[in-house]
């Protein structure tokens, strides 16, 4: 049963994870293997685990079966939601030592934004991982 600081109970088993998963630094990667390997010596019989973020409260059900629709409509290994950036990526900036700004893409300077392909980014609310296709 997991706890709030203040005690109360919120209807939650927490697998205790080692010390090198219990900080700023461990990667999802490595928690998400952690707990599989978990549920595997437990006897589980898992083919595929899926991460959800708890800072993606508003995960929908459906949103999480369109995903798993996904991993299983091809060989894929995942499968993760994906959303465009506000703005093309490809007209971006970086600041130089000196201060000023450059362009990240100067290629792209004088090219229509709508002429620009869309760029993606990960939209950090769930991740399907398949440990075996078969």
């Amino acid at each position: 049963m997991l706890r709030l600081r203040s005690g109360q109970k919120v209807g939650a088993d927490v697998l205790p994870a080692p010390e090198e998963l219990s900080n700023d630094y461990a990667g999802t990667t490595e928690v998400i293997a952690h707990a599989t390997q978990w549920a595997l010596d437990q006897g589980f019989d898992v083919a595929a685990v899926c991460c959800i973020y708890a800072t993606a409260p508003f995960v929908q059900t459906d949103d999480l079966k369109r995903g798993w629709d996904e991993l299983n409509s091809g060989d894929w290994d995942y499968a993760f939601t994906v959303t465009d950036f506000a703005a093309p990526i490809f007209r971006s900036f970086k600041q130089t030592a000196e201060g000023s700004i450059e362009m990240f893409f100067p290629e792209h300077f004088a090219t229509r934004s709508q002429d620009l392909p869309i760029a993606l980014h990960d939209a950090g609310q769930f991740y399907w991982d398949v440990l075996w296709h078969g």
